[in-house]
């Protein structure tokens, strides 16, 4: 994911403040979600899947808004 643990650590602990719980029991040698984690864990795949989706769109967008566009026009006389 490229994140270093201390900046993982900082981001779980002011999400687990945000929510108002703890999302991870933390033993020595392994880490588990607890009740409320596992609660919260399909609310925020879903916040994930709308950020991914949020961000895919917005490359669409942006992609759209650079691309070149050639028209071909017929010129024709009137009566």
């Amino acid at each position: 994911v490229h994140v270093g643990q201390p900046a993982l650590t900082r981001a779980i602990q002011k999400l687990e403040a945000e929510l108002g719980g703890y999302l991870f029991h933390r033993e020595k040698t392994r880490v588990r979600l607890t009740d409320f984690g596992r609660l919260m864990r399909t609310h925020l795949d879903e916040v994930l899947q709308r950020s991914e989706t949020a961000k895919r769109t917005a490359r669409s967008f942006l992609s759209l808004e650079t691309a070149s566009l050639t028209l071909g026009v017929m010129c024709t006389i009137g009566p």
